[in-house]
Formats: C-alpha cells, structure tokens, sequence
C-alpha cells in the first residue's frame, strides 16, 4: 500500500527521495520502496524541515510542575 502524507500542504518541493540533497527535508511524502518521493523543503542541518520536525517529534509532554497544578485544579 502506497505512503501519502497526511499533511500534503506542508510540502513545498517534493522529488523522489533518492534525490534529495544535503540540507533538504527527508519527510516521506508519498510512494513506497525506491519510489518515495520527501518533501525536500530547505531544512539546514536537520533531517526535517521545521512543520514536519514538529509531525516527527509529536506534541511536547508537559512540565511535571504543569501537571501538579492541572491536578490540583481539578482535585480542588
């Protein structure tokens, strides 16, 4: 089954992923085995570019600080 992006607007200069230069974002956009194109976004010295870093590492946890009150609030 065929890879797409869920997030298809965040890619901006997608190409198969085999020819991706050094400094452009590795994101799989669509396809599957040698055929995977990435979104190829200028992305520095990061594997992703900064939308799609963000996708990969996922929401940030909060501080355990952060949970305490949240907890507190709700207990009373």
């Amino acid at each position: 089954m065929p890879f797409d992006a869920p997030f298809p607007l965040l890619v901006h200069a997608e190409r198969p992923w085999m020819t991706r230069r050094p400094g452009e974002c590795a994101f799989p956009t669509r396809g599957e085995s040698v055929g995977v194109w990435s979104c190829c976004s200028p992305c520095g010295s990061a594997t992703y570019c900064e939308p799609h870093s963000v996708l990969m590492r996922g929401p940030r946890a909060p501080s355990p600080d952060a949970v305490l009150r949240e907890l507190s609030r709700i207990i009373g």
